[in-house]
């Protein structure tokens, strides 16, 4: 099995839904024969957990979105978030220190057909600030993919394979204290101790870290399968993304497009204000 990530723009859609502990939504017409969203949420031993349901006429389940909030035990225990996405039996699984916006713009899961029904994406926004919805990206803008530089990177940690593009990172771990190997990991890159539309933020509230680059986005890999970072062409004006993939065989070294980078960014920093956050931006 082998899964893409690509990277795109960022646009936060406006919602009209409401949203209760409890709640049903219909839906339109679609490929998939989701014809209602259940919606859940509840609070159990101090988790936050949002669920997300696509079921059909006889309420037979077609997908499911499940996002929990609280100690996640890959990340050491620190509090963050676990997003399971299963649709059709194929299960994607995300990780972040990351508990107020969860963006998966750029994902391939952000293109599939559940997800892209305007229903589930705007009820996700509305109730959980999951964001799927991309921009389409501007021909004229300029792609310039650079190898990542040790500031990039959290002090003792090395991203693998890291490419640079402008506002998006892509890189892989190995030998990760926590995360086992070929994790794919993604940021975001900004102004430093800012949110997320670049305004003034305070500690831990702001998206973007000390750092500049937002939490990481984990995708753990499955059995046998080996993380791939690589350029793609945009199909327009020469550009390029910065793209990742799991394949079923380790990639060739002598093909490999972007270097393994050694950090020297300083761990455990925060940003400035109350609750700084200190350490959350650390790869």
């Amino acid at each position: 099995m082998t899964g893409r990530f690509a990277t795109s723009l960022l646009v936060i859609a406006s919602c009209t839904l409401s949203s209760g502990d409890d709640a049903t939504v219909s839906v339109e017409p679609n490929p998939l024969g989701v014809t209602k969203l259940v919606v859940q949420r509840s609070e159990r031993g101090g988790d936050r957990l949002y669920e997300l349901r696509g079921v059909d006429d006889h309420d037979s389940e077609l997908a499911r979105v499940q996002l929990r909030t609280g100690l996640v035990g890959e990340l050491g225990g620190a509090s963050g978030s676990e997003l399971a996405i299963s649709i059709g039996g194929v299960a994607t699984r995300f990780l972040s220190r990351e508990t107020q916006l969860f963006d998966l713009s750029g994902t391939p899961i952000a293109s599939s057909p559940f997800l892209a029904i305007p229903a589930v994406a705007s009820t996700l926004e509305h109730d959980a600030n999951i964001i799927v919805q991309s921009q389409p990206v501007p021909a004229e803008e300029p792609y310039v993919l650079a190898a990542c530089s040790s500031g990039n990177v959290t002090s003792g940690v090395t991203a693998y394979h890291c490419c640079l593009r402008i506002t998006f990172n892509y890189f892989h771990l190995m030998n990760h204290p926590m995360l086992p190997n070929e994790t794919i990991g993604l940021r975001r890159q900004g102004s430093a101790c800012t949110a997320q539309d670049g305004g003034p933020c305070s500690g831990g509230t702001c998206y973007y870290g000390p750092n500049g680059f937002s939490r990481s986005v984990f995708t753990q890999p499955g059995p046998g399968q080996y993380a791939r970072i690589y350029a793609e062409p945009t199909g327009f004006g020469g550009g390029w993304f910065c793209a990742a993939e799991f394949v079923s065989s380790d990639p060739d070294p002598q093909l490999t497009q972007f270097t393994d980078v050694a950090g020297s960014f300083p761990a455990g920093q925060g940003c400035p204000g109350g609750g700084s956050g200190a350490g959350e931006w650390d790869l």
